[in-house]
C-alpha cells in the first residue's frame, strides 16, 4: 500500500460536503471508477494512494487535488472486500468465552465482547488465571 496525502488545512472551521459524485462501473470484473467533487476546509492539498486486493477493502487507486476548499477526487477500485477469513483484524469485534471444568468437560463460565483483539488479548491475560480455559473467537467487523 502506497499513501501520499499532503494539505493545508482551515484549523477553524469543520465542513465537509459532497457536492457532486459521479460513478459507474467498467468492462473489468468488479471495478468501479468514482469522481467526486467535495468542500472541504482544506487550503491546497494533493493526495494519491495505491492498495492492491489483499490489502484493503474497495482496493485501487485514488488521486485528488484541492483547492481553496474544493477536492476534486478520483478512484479506480475494487468492489470486493479483502478475504478476512484468516486474518485477525486488530479493529473488530471480537467475543472471549473463559471454561471452567465441570465433571470433566468444559463448560462455559463467561463471555465478554471486546471492540478489538489487543482488548481481548489483555482480558485473556489479566483474568485468564481464574479460569480452566479461554477462547477469543472473531466476530466480524465493529
Amino acid at each position: 500500500m502506497l499513501n501520499l496525502d499532503l494539505a493545508l488545512q482551515w484549523p477553524l472551521s469543520s465542513r465537509f460536503s459532497n457536492l457532486k459524485s459521479w460513478h459507474g462501473s467498467t468492462p473489468f470484473a468488479n471495478k468501479h471508477w468514482e469522481l467526486e467533487v467535495l468542500k472541504t476546509t482544506d487550503i491546497v492539498s494533493v493526495e494519491f494512494s495505491v492498495s492492491l486486493r489483499g490489502q484493503a477493502d474497495h482496493a485501487g487507486i485514488r488521486f485528488g487535488l484541492g483547492l481553496l476548499g474544493y477536492n476534486l477526487s478520483f478512484s479506480f477500485y475494487d468492489s470486493r472486500h479483502r478475504d478476512t477469513s484468516s486474518v485477525q483484524l486488530p479493529y473488530s469485534l471480537y467475543t472471549v468465552i473463559f471454561f471452567r471444568k465441570k465433571e470433566d468437560e468444559l463448560v462455559a463460565a463467561r463471555q465478554e465482547i471486546c471492540y478489538n483483539v489487543f482488548e481481548a488479548e489483555q482480558l485473556v491475560a489479566d483474568e485468564g488465571y481464574q479460569y480452566d480455559k479461554a477462547v477469543i473467537i472473531p466476530r466480524g467487523g465493529a
